[in-house]
């Protein structure tokens, strides 16, 4: 049976802590509300550099079919979910700004679900390493779909569900292609 595994960070920083979430938990939380555990996975991920070890082992673990990692972003607009189009293969201890040097790993998945997404808003924090790890995961199992949504800090987390899960129906249909 073919699963999809929707990850989600842990609240963190000063932010996270005054509001005592992380818009990316609170939408992995709807989710699971919403979709049946028989064909998802979920996984808190801690804001660290832990984050893609606990991640490609779980992944390892459970063999899912596709991953779904969320994340949330102060910069993005009020509302807004927006998918990445790629990470920047290095690690998450790396400067910031080594980031606009280093060879970049591209979601197939996203390129074909959102073609014109050509920038992304990673570099090298947390959300850059989990969605790297999830990138190498996804190619050395059969190139299994990966794709990296930020969620914005601010907005109603209703609309925010419904777009991530525009994204899990996407994520659905490029699995049944396979």
């Amino acid at each position: 049976m073919k699963k999809i595994l929707i990850t989600a960070f842990e609240p963190f920083g000063l932010s996270g802590r005054l509001r005592d979430e992380n818009a990316s938990l609170s939408v992995l939380r709807r989710l699971q509300h919403t979709l049946s555990r028989e064909n998802y996975e979920y996984l808190v991920l801690p804001t660290s550099e832990n984050a893609p070890v606990i991640l490609d082992r779980y992944a390892n673990l459970t063999r899912p079919s596709a991953i779904l990692s969320l994340g949330e972003d102060l910069t993005q607009l009020p509302g807004a979910v927006r998918l990445e189009p790629y990470a920047h293969d290095l690690d998450a201890t790396s400067n910031p700004i080594a980031g606009l040097f280093v060879p970049r790993l591209v979601s197939a998945f996203v390129k074909s679900a959102a073609p014109d997404t050509k920038n992304s808003t990673l570099l090298s924090w947390h959300c850059n390493a989990v969605f790297r790890a999830g990138l190498k995961w996804g190619a050395r199992n059969d190139n299994a779909p990966v794709a990296f949504a930020h969620v914005a800090i601010i907005g109603n987390r209703a609309r925010q569900t419904e777009k991530a899960l525009e994204i899990v129906t996407q994520l659905n249909c490029a699995l049944q292609k396979l």
